[in-house]
């Protein structure tokens, strides 16, 4: 899962390279937002698989000698260095991603005659909700 981990990270920073040049677009910063959740994932899931077993050495007085956990540190890291980068660029080069998303189905539970008729969804701010998802 860590070599996973580490080939979405340079998926991640490759995307990143795009932001505010001329391939900048709207499905750029789409694949931006996936590829960084799923960092996010994959670091989560290390985290779970491998932080047991280091627990479980340290309690019974092992030293930690992990490759795996090493790899982990340096992986995390990279991505929180990444991820403040990611900030910085969303915020200095905002886009409007309305149109974009407005073409991709929403699935909210609520039938199509309800949204028709009774219910209009707000206006999303895709640029202060990718901010605060960055912070996260």
């Amino acid at each position: 899962i860590i070599e996973e981990l580490n080939n979405s990270l340079a998926v991640f920073r490759d995307h990143l390279v795009h932001i505010a040049k001329q391939q900048d677009c709207p499905e750029i910063r789409d694949r931006i937002r996936e590829t960084r959740r799923k960092c996010l994932d994959f670091c989560i899931s290390a985290h779970e698989i491998i932080m047991p077993q280091i627990r479980s050495d340290v309690s019974e007085g092992i030293p930690v000698d992990s490759q795996q956990l090493v790899n982990l540190v340096c992986c995390t890291q990279l991505f929180l260095r990444e991820l403040k980068k990611c900030h910085n660029l969303v915020q200095a080069n905002p886009m409007d991603m309305t149109a974009y998303y407005e073409k991709r189905p929403r699935s909210s539970g609520v039938s199509v005659l309800d949204k028709l008729v009774l219910f209009k969804m707000p206006p999303r701010d895709y640029h202060k909700e990718e901010l605060q998802s960055i912070i996260r």
